[in-house]
């Protein structure tokens, strides 16, 4: 059965990889887990999402960790906010 990982894991592959692995080991442990999904395109559009929302969440992290160095530092009256504008 074909998955497409949603995490790294060790001795299978990494994150939005597709691999074969027998359909009980898919079913059984992989699926119910979450760390992995059935091959299909729905499927694939949702890992697809999934990426997205969590480069939308490491940048507005980034944004915030400089915005406290200027704060912590009372320069915040002189900040320039870099807002990344994406696709």
């Amino acid at each position: 059965m074909k998955v497409i990982l949603r995490n790294d894991y060790e001795g299978l592959g990494k994150s939005g990889q597709v691999i074969n692995v027998a359909d009980g080991y898919a079913r059984n442990f992989l699926i119910p887990r979450n760390i992995a999904l059935s091959y299909t395109a729905s499927n694939q559009r949702i890992l697809e999402e999934d990426k997205k929302v969590l480069e939308v969440r490491k940048n507005i992290n980034l944004l915030l960790s400089w915005l406290s160095t200027y704060v912590i530092a009372g320069d915040i009256t002189e900040a320039v906010l870099p807002i990344p504008v994406g696709a």
